[in-house]
């Protein structure tokens, strides 16, 4: 039952309300004051298309390419309603996992594809069977690890091996 519940839930999502594009593609949703994208002139609804001539189609590759940036000034060219525009301005800074990274000063939203209740329906029982192994893999590795886990709790405080594989945390 919880399984046709979860279907069903899919469904009116990718159905009615959109389904994320297939390709990653993305635009700003908000824009941080007194951060870089203010200075270079983005506004919500925006796509970036490139940061230092490196093109940015999904989120992830705006973030691979700002991050090593910090304190640097990038050109980052964006669409605004189908006129390309550019703008140059210098990375801020965030602390991440204890490492200072770039920082741009936006949150994004991913593009929403109306697939109808048909496509909804389809996505929805083909995206349910990835989601399923997903968790199923997700629960597998929780077991896997458990010396792991073990070895982390019994360590004594500040033992430099305890946390070797912080991939599994």
């Amino acid at each position: 039952m919880h399984f046709a519940m979860a279907i069903i839930a899919l469904v009116a999502l990718y159905g009615f309300v959109g389904a994320p594009d297939r390709d990653g593609a993305w635009f700003v949703e908000d824009v941080g004051e007194g951060t870089a994208a203010e200075e270079i002139g983005l506004r919500p609804g925006d796509t970036v298309l490139s940061v230092d001539g490196v093109a940015t189609p999904r989120f992830g590759d705006l973030v691979g390419v700002v991050q090593p940036k910090q304190g640097e000034i990038v050109e980052v060219v964006y669409l605004r309603d189908g006129v390309e525009l550019s703008g140059s301005a210098e990375l801020g800074s965030m602390v991440v996992e204890g490492e200072t990274v770039g920082r741009i000063g936006i949150g994004f939203a991913p593009v929403l594809v109306d697939e109808g209740p048909f496509g909804g329906a389809a996505r929805a029982i083909t995206e349910f069977g990835s989601f399923v192994w997903q968790s199923l893999y997700g629960i597998f590795t929780i077991f896997t690890n458990v010396p792991e886990m073990v070895d982390r709790v019994v360590s004594p405080p500040g033992d430099p091996t305890a946390n070797e594989n912080l991939e599994t945390r």
